[in-house]
């Protein structure tokens, strides 16, 4: 699954039970929209190396995966990154055609 936003929130590095993994937790607001909707996702071990190039602000497109767990009877969704992509200027396309030297001899 893939999300466009905007950064909002960076959440500060925490350890979680029970093998004392760091994770950080990011929520992303989708842009140009009228009601925008937004997500929240987690960054477990060394994905959350995954964040650092970006600060709130930055708009980027987040690959997710979602798990449900059950706990007590209850069930719980969380979604976890895999993949940050920048989109904060869009694609950008350059040519690939070769300019012609100045040594080229032209017929015309």
């Amino acid at each position: 699954m893939q999300f466009n936003g905007k950064i909002t929130f960076i959440s500060p590095e925490e350890k979680v039970w029970p093998n004392q993994t760091a994770k950080i937790t990011v929520v992303i607001e989708e842009v140009d929209t009228q009601y925008p909707n937004s997500l929240s996702f987690d960054l477990l071990g060394e994905k959350i190396d995954l964040i650092k190039p970006y600060s709130v602000g930055s708009i980027v497109e987040v690959s997710l995966n979602s798990r449900c767990n059950e706990y007590n009877g209850k069930y719980y969704n969380s979604l976890r990154a895999w993949k940050i992509v920048d989109k904060g200027n869009g694609w950008t396309w350059v040519s690939s055609t070769p300019k012609a030297s100045s040594n080229d001899e032209l017929p015309f």
